[in-house]
């Protein structure tokens, strides 16, 4: 099954299994897997990249909570970079730039440097600042 898979922030995950007394709920397709979220490819998209499911990250009896939906990467003109976006109220917002992606061995893609977008900041809840270093999706073809 080709899906992205990604860990969103460390140490925002580290926090909730801590001091948040927090969890992530995974629905509609997605999974947790030892490597992070894993969200499935959309086979109803009509564009390459989109996946489905929903990774809500709660904490401090729901006070903390961030909803990752449906995310999709999409290439961005400028520079080669990529764009992280996500399923919020009605709409699409782009929460995070990734510096292009590169193949291992194993045919999986691994996104470079991946930051924060000013719409991610709200998402967020605040907590972070644009530019702020997230963890690096990667998107694992079928195999």
């Amino acid at each position: 099954m080709t899906a992205l898979t990604w860990r969103v922030k460390t140490s925002l995950l580290r926090y909730l299994a801590g001091p948040a007394t927090g969890e992530v709920e995974v629905s509609e397709g997605a999974e947790m897997s030892p490597h992070g979220i894993l969200f499935p490819l959309d086979d109803m998209a009509t564009e390459a990249l989109c996946f489905r499911g929903t990774a809500s990250l709660i904490g401090h009896g729901g006070m903390l909570r961030i909803v990752i939906a449906d995310p999709a990467v999409h290439h961005s003109s400028d520079a080669g970079g990529w764009t992280l976006w996500v399923r919020h109220g009605e709409g699409r917002i782009a929460i995070a730039e990734i510096e292009g992606f590169t193949r291992d061995a194993a045919g999986v893609l691994q996104g470079g440097p991946t930051t924060l977008t000013a719409a991610g900041v709200d998402l967020f809840g605040g907590q972070y600042a644009e530019g702020t270093r997230l963890d690096s999706p990667s998107v694992r073809p079928d195999s």
